[in-house]
């Protein structure tokens, strides 16, 4: 390994470039040194080389800790060019603790064929950059003690990011399959938008205190969210023109609003609370009498053009454990294909309870908008 961490002092840079083969390294360190009262400068790493880039032990170039003000942390590149990069340890790049702690630094990864994490934790003190191959090149980073902050990914084929708490995903384009899972006091957001060509996997299963999930994609074919889905509070789905619908079965704690110009099938969500009005599709609400007087108000709160789908059966269900407080939010100008699948706390799915209802109506009604 490589150590050129400051003793009390400002580490020195590291650079190591294999422009003709591969590069195998037991662990780099450029990091600042502890002070009494300022901690020591980390300098950058830059490992690079054309085969596959392994790094067997800890990259770091952390700030030094100290009582008052803490070191500033260094970039990290970490780079194959032609073959793969596998981080077999950690990497550190966290401004150093004191009173006013210091500035953390970036992560950039980059392996043509793929990135594979097998063990430490990546703990970015800023934003974290991943890029492969956009059609064979999958990452994986998946320790369950990474600390990401922001992810962007520059491109890459089948992506898979875990984090010990939040994760926020940054301007990002997947090619294949994007699957995200937040940590025991963590939530899942977005800082830029978000392209995947494939499906989108979203897990906050472990924070048992937040359940909504909200979602935003837009153009693309018919968009199916994933049976055995589990939202344990509201589900906001906004679709643009897609047509929607649900594998067997999507249980969702509370009410569900699914606004598209497309095509809404219900069939397959059991929720506990009521499905919004969005759209071209009404749904009657269940308690209360057996009429439902469709009202001008309603008709121009829903329809957005085309045809307008009144349902007046709906089945209400029993749900132990739903939970409020925004687990996943994504409601940037993103493009998903599908489908998507959605994990919350556990919800437990009980007894259902039908209605169905006559349709009235106590005044002219105007369907040409």
């Amino acid at each position: 390994g490589f150590n050129s961490a400051g003793a009390g002092a400002n580490g020195g840079a590291v650079t190591i470039i294999a422009a003709g083969g591969t590069v195998t390294t037991a662990g780099v360190d450029s990091s600042g040194g502890t002070g009494t009262t300022t901690g020591g400068t980390a300098s950058a790493i830059n490992i690079s080389g054309s085969g596959t880039v392994t790094l067997a032990g800890n990259v770091v170039a952390a700030g030094g800790n100290a009582t008052a003000t803490g070191g500033n942390a260094a970039l990290v590149n970490l780079k194959s060019t032609g073959g793969a990069l596998a981080v077999n340890g950690g990497v550190n790049t966290t401004g150093g603790t004191g009173t006013t702690p210091g500035n953390g630094a970036a992560i950039n990864l980059s392996g043509q064929t793929g990135i594979t994490q097998s063990g430490g934790s990546i703990l970015a003190g800023g934003l974290l950059t991943v890029d492969a191959n956009a059609t064979t090149g999958n990452v994986v980073l998946s320790q369950t003690g990474n600390d990401f902050g922001t992810v962007a990914v520059g491109s890459g084929n089948n992506v898979l990011l875990r984090d010990a708490n939040s994760i926020v995903l940054g301007t990002s384009t997947v090619g294949g399959n994007l699957n995200v899972t937040a940590g025991a006091t963590g939530t899942i957001t977005q800082s830029g938008v978000l392209t995947v060509t494939g499906g989108l996997t979203v897990d906050t299963t472990v924070n048992t205190g937040v359940g909504d999930v909200s979602i935003t994609t837009g153009a693309g074919g018919a968009l199916t969210v994933s049976g055995g889905s589990k939202i344990a509070g509201n589900f906001v789905l906004n679709a643009g023109s897609r047509n929607v619908s649900f594998g067997s079965n999507v249980d969702v704690g509370s009410n569900a609003t699914i606004t598209t110009t497309g095509v809404l099938n219900t069939a397959n969500l059991r929720m506990g609370g009521t499905l919004g009005n969005t759209a071209n599709f009404i749904t009657a609400p269940g308690a209360g009498g057996t009429n439902f007087d469709l009202t001008q108000g309603a008709i121009n709160g829903a329809v957005a053009g085309g045809n307008l789908t009144v349902q007046l059966s709906r089945t209400s269900y029993g749900i132990t454990g739903a939970q409020t407080g925004a687990a996943v939010t994504l409601l940037g100008a993103n493009t998903i294909g599908g489908p998507i699948t959605i994990n919350t706390k556990p919800i437990t799915v009980g007894a259902a309870t039908s209605f169905n209802l006559n349709l009235t109506q106590t005044g002219a009604l105007n369907l040409s908008g």
